[in-house]
């Protein structure tokens, strides 16, 4: 066997038999942690798998994935931006076959700074049947599985299947009960896996002693605009569903939403609203501060 092959791989109870690689294998770092999820995730998901790549990468552990489309993007780009560890991608495709297309650029950045690796030879089409096979090495190269959002059935639902087997822990993101692309990462906290309350917790579950985040600054807004935050939730919304809760006419409702949006609060996808990252961190001008999410400090594992 070469080299090369990764370690976590030789014992595996169903290792990959040739690995063909395009980067450098030796990304493959002594911390790795796997991010997973739905393709038809929420911009809460998008937001949260990126900020976990990045702080994952920022301290030194190789961020796993699988280069599909939603959560899995997100996770790398999160990755690649903090400019820490390389990321490791795992493809149910030939090396020369990037898919889903939209990501070449993608996998060209992956491969530039980190590695890309698969079993299928050059050539091979993103068949179905790959991708299951292609989840169980990002199972297995990775020491702990994160999902950050699942609907009821799905490849990252084989993932965490697959590292249960193989006795890696798995984190999975609560989410709320009346969202589709949460109901997988329920029925996994139902069953007993671990959840991840705060992005701090994957790094503790690597067995990192102390853990130092630090809080975005607040973003000041009104007093109508936190009101019209609040009403949305976490849930992407429509401006009917958001007139329906009473949060302000539509003259109103429709520039306080334009102006959330163009200070990144706020993203919009077709008919539908919903909060970024960013907003979490929103308030009153001048007002009481409560305690912010993900603010500085140290957290110790017991």
């Amino acid at each position: 066997m070469s080299a090369a092959y990764p370690a976590s791989l030789v014992d595996d109870p169903e290792p990959p038999a040739v690995l063909f690689t395009l980067g450098d294998p030796s990304a493959i770092g002594p911390v790795r942690a796997a991010i997973v999820g739905t393709r038809r995730c929420t911009r809460y998901g998008v937001d949260l798998a990126y900020e976990l790549g990045a702080l994952l990468a920022t301290n030194g552990v190789t961020v796993v994935s699988g280069l599909a489309k939603g959560i899995d993007a997100a996770a790398h780009t999160g990755a690649l931006d903090a400019s820490g560890a390389a990321p490791v991608a795992v493809v149910g495709s030939g090396l020369d076959c990037p898919y889903p297309a939209q990501n070449r650029a993608l996998w060209g950045r992956v491969a530039n700074a980190g590695l890309v690796c698969g079993e299928a030879p050059i050539g091979a089409s993103p068949e179905r049947w790959r991708f299951p096979a292609r989840n169980r090495i990002i199972a297995g190269l990775a020491q702990i599985v994160i999902v950050v959002e699942s609907h009821v059935s799905g490849g990252s639902l084989y993932t965490a299947a697959q590292a249960i087997e193989r006795g890696r822990p798995v984190l999975a993101v609560p989410g709320p009960i009346r969202s589709r692309a949460s109901l997988g990462c329920n029925r996994l906290l139902a069953d007993g896996c671990h959840p991840l309350c705060e992005p701090s917790d994957a790094l503790i579950a690597l067995g990192m002693a102390q853990v130092t985040v630090a809080a975005p600054a607040p973003h000041e807004v009104s007093a109508m605009e936190l009101d019209l935050l609040e009403a949305m939730g976490w849930l992407p919304a429509t401006l009917d569903q958001l007139l329906a809760a009473g949060a302000g006419s539509l003259q109103s409702l429709a520039l306080a939403l334009e102006v959330l949006e163009a200070r990144g609060l706020v993203d919009q996808r077709g008919p539908w609203y919903e909060r970024t990252a960013l907003s979490a961190f929103a308030r009153r001008p001048n007002g009481p501060q409560d305690a912010t999410p993900g603010a500085c400090r140290p957290r110790r594992v017991p």
